[in-house]
């Protein structure tokens, strides 16, 4: 792996200065004061538009209840400590998007949510439209793990997605009809979160992300979150790790529910990855090497404890600030990224830009398949992922139970 120290004077290398010198507490006052006196009057206007936000959600029908004073005292943190127009974005997406509740698990539509009484025990948050394939194989994965409860968000689905949700017995089903965005649906899972308190931990995945880390073959996510807590870290850094077929990314003659079993290869030299230290921020691989996309963030945290004021703050961020900037990255995420489908989502996606930068990354796609549809991610360094035992390919990736050294998967000896 190559490390690329951000520049001198960029604001997130001065943050994790802050953090460093001056402890979290310091940082955050030293944030907030900093934030006040160069902007008071965009602080102080955020800061007065939170509370009637917040009033009109806790008295929305139909919508889980939860602890306002709790939540308005986190995006005031936010707030002040962040970009004030990003964090009313998501403020106002979790205050406004109409979320409601039409089944809950074990029982039918307005059915109050009861949550596992196990805290240890995550529950998995995921935000889906029309992904059928893939949210099939995601409630198989994660139950395998020990998933009891999936809070699943559907934005408007119309493939079948939502019928198959309504039918699982282990889901509490949210709706909501309101304009899809990167950090509007970190608002969304917000909310649900709220709905179950904030003690306790919640898995925070796409669709198209599997959760994997060493030793899983043997300790599922009940083990994983109590050795995390036993260390005093309250997150999971995880990165997404690409998987691809060894023939053309958008073949047409492979059906899209073989693709856990087509799409089994990835870049398995670590030195195709760029870690920049002072944010733990990852980069590069597949989608650097075959669409020239170097700088796309691979890394980001997983699995949250929502004690402490943790909360998400927009794709790949959590709040407060420091919990983004510090621990090790101590697992992956299997990213499917490519199904032969794809492609007409991609168009939407590009046409509507509400991804990052207007969606460029859809249209850096588009512009690739387009130019060679047969395009090719396998090459020389490519490797085929078996079970956790491949993440030894990468030296960064630490064991999180802390007990085995660096290894991974079933070349570790367990113990009871």
């Amino acid at each position: 792996m190559r490390t690329k120290p951000l520049p001198e004077g960029d604001n997130a290398k001065r943050n994790a200065r802050l953090i460093a010198r001056f402890g979290p507490a310091g940082f955050r006052l030293a944030k907030s004061a900093y934030g006040l006196l160069r902007h008071p009057k965009e602080k102080l206007s955020a800061l007065s538009a939170l509370r009637p936000l917040s009033r009109a959600a806790c008295r929305e029908a139909g919508a889980p209840p939860f602890d306002g004073g709790d939540w308005q005292r986190r995006f005031q943190s936010l707030v002040l400590t962040t970009n004030d127009s990003r964090a009313m974005t998501l403020a106002r997406s979790f205050y406004g998007c109409g979320l409601r509740l039409v089944k809950a698990a074990g029982g039918g539509a307005g059915d109050a949510l009861c949550p596992p009484e196990d805290r240890n025990a995550p529950i998995l948050l995921c935000a889906v439209k029309n992904d059928l394939v893939r949210i099939r194989a995601l409630f198989a994965h994660y139950r395998a793990l020990g998933v009891g409860r999936f809070a699943m968000v559907d934005n408007g689905s119309d493939d079948g997605t939502l019928e198959f949700l309504l039918a699982q017995p282990d889901a509490d089903v949210f709706r909501t009809d309101a304009g899809f965005g990167s950090v509007q649906k970190a608002g969304w899972l917000d909310r649900a979160a709220a709905g179950y308190g904030t003690d306790r931990w919640f898995l925070w995945i796409d669709a198209d992300e599997l959760l994997v880390y060493p030793g899983m073959e043997t300790r599922g996510l009940c083990a994983l979150t109590k050795a995390l807590e036993a260390r005093g870290e309250y997150r999971m850094r995880t990165f997404m790790l690409d998987l691809y077929p060894d023939g053309p990314l958008m073949d047409q003659a492979r059906r899209d529910a073989d693709f856990l079993r087509d799409s089994r290869f990835f870049d398995a030299d670590s030195d195709d990855y760029v870690l920049e230290p002072e944010i733990m921020r990852l980069s590069g691989g597949m989608r650097g090497r075959v669409f020239g996309l170097p700088g796309i963030t691979l890394s980001k945290v997983t699995l949250l404890h929502f004690g402490g004021g943790r909360m998400l703050a927009g794709a790949h961020n959590i709040h407060p600030q420091h919990w983004d900037y510090t621990g090790e990255i101590l697992g992956a995420l299997l990213h499917y990224k490519f199904l032969p489908r794809d492609l007409q989502k991609y168009r939407r996606i590009a046409a509507e830009g509400a991804y990052a930068n207007g969606s460029a990354e859809y249209r850096a796609y588009l512009a690739a398949f387009s130019e060679n549809p047969q395009l090719c991610a396998v090459w020389e360094n490519s490797a085929a992922y078996r079970d956790s035992a491949s993440l030894s390919a990468f030296p960064f990736v630490r064991n999180p139970f802390g007990d085995q050294g660096d290894c991974a998967g079933l070349q570790c000896p367990v113990r009871t």
